[in-house]
């Protein structure tokens, strides 16, 4: 990653590539920012250390529109990166300045990661109040505010285990996409869409809808959603049994967090899973166990427990009852969110311990899992 001055700097030379006035080069430079929403110009690590110079620039000088932009910005690359305590601060003061300055469309895209980073922290009621207050924004900021709002509600339903609200919302943040002319959210209600399919059981329905994505996210250059892009159709092809796929696009995955510098556990989770159910646990164990993944440092709500339970399965696959002993104790000791998959990836657990003969440790998730 680039020194803050270096980065402050590459914001100068594209300012005078725009011929921007002086005093308007950082202003202008984060407006571009802003607009684009992508990391694709820039590695990401200079996209990072560009707005976080802005962000501190724009403080210093007075500019809370420039400071908005580039903290609204910032959360979402920390948020990416696996941190989302530490990206909350970051949205929560970008929507603040936005709203104590009348800042228009900040006040709305700002909000939506504010909402969706509140939810990955485990904020049920307050990424619903997000959302609530987006769908407020949509009397005088209409479409777009209203398809963030829609958005919004799907993740949430999708996350809590409603995925007939879910998809209500979806499909309707996609109509109102496609209806107003907005291509990026359009890509995003066809992941959304895809989510809710999911979650109800229809994995061909799932897989077009991600399909559809991937082929959207590449064509309006969306290229920082592509990682999951690529993770959500791996999930629905290995749902579908199309096993061989699913590993290729996984994989896909995994290399293309890492090449955005985005933390890759939801693919390795899903690549692991794959390989649980093909024989193949040492190599999933290699990606989850505790050399794959260091649990601790997932700040994401609800993937503890996912990545545990499935330590768990593995390790008793292999018969190593030691390390699914130190799982189900770290499982037990974990808040369970209502997320659709733990009961999955629990009840494998259960079985593969028992399998093992680890019957106590099987009793015990299968007395916590109800």
């Amino acid at each position: 990653m680039r020194a803050g001055a270096e980065a402050v700097r590459a914001a100068v030379r594209a300012a005078d590539a725009l011929g921007l006035p002086e005093d308007d080069r950082l202003r202008g430079t984060i407006a571009g920012l802003q607009l684009r929403l992508d990391p694709s110009a820039l590695p990401v690590g200079e996209h990072y250390a560009l707005a976080e110079a802005l962000a501190a620039r724009a403080a210093a000088r007075g500019w809370p529109e420039l400071e908005a932009a580039a903290k609204a910005r910032l959360a979402v690359l920390t948020s990416n990166r696996g941190r989302p305590g530490e990206a909350l601060p970051l949205a929560e003061a970008a929507v603040a300045l936005a709203d104590r300055h009348g800042l228009g469309e900040l006040q709305v895209s700002a909000r939506s990661p504010l909402g969706l980073i509140r939810l990955l922290s485990g904020d049920v009621d307050g990424a619903a109040a997000a959302f609530a207050e987006l769908e407020a924004l949509g009397a005088e900021h209409g479409a777009r505010a209203l398809v963030a709002a829609d958005l919004g509600w799907a993740t949430l339903r999708w996350r809590t285990a409603a995925p007939e609200q879910a998809e209500i919302h979806a499909q309707r943040a996609l109509a109102r996409a496609t209806e107003a002319g907005l291509p990026l959210e359009r890509a995003k209600a066809l992941r959304a869409l895809g989510n809710a399919f999911q979650r109800r059981g229809d994995h061909a329905e799932a897989a077009a809808a991600w399909r559809d994505y991937v082929a959207a996210a590449r064509d309006v250059g969306l290229t920082s959603d592509l990682p999951n892009a690529w993770t959500d159709l791996g999930s629905a092809l290995r749902s579908l049994g199309r096993l061989d796929e699913a590993e290729r696009a996984l994989q896909r995955a995994v290399a293309l967090h890492r090449d955005a510098d985005q933390n890759d556990v939801i693919p390795r989770l899903n690549l692991a899973r794959l390989y649980a159910d093909t024989e193949r646990p040492a190599e999933g164990w290699a990606l989850v166990g505790p050399g794959g993944i260091d649990v601790a440092r997932i700040g994401w709500a609800g993937l503890r427990p996912l990545v545990l339970a499935l330590r768990a399965a593995l390790a008793a696959t292999l018969r190593r009852r030691e390390d699914a002993a130190a799982a189900v104790e770290a499982l037990l000791a974990e808040d369970w969110p209502p997320d659709p998959s733990l009961p999955e990836f629990v009840a494998l657990a259960a079985e593969r311990l028992a399998e093992a003969g680890y019957d106590a440790l099987a009793a015990a998730i299968t007395r916590a899992a109800g």
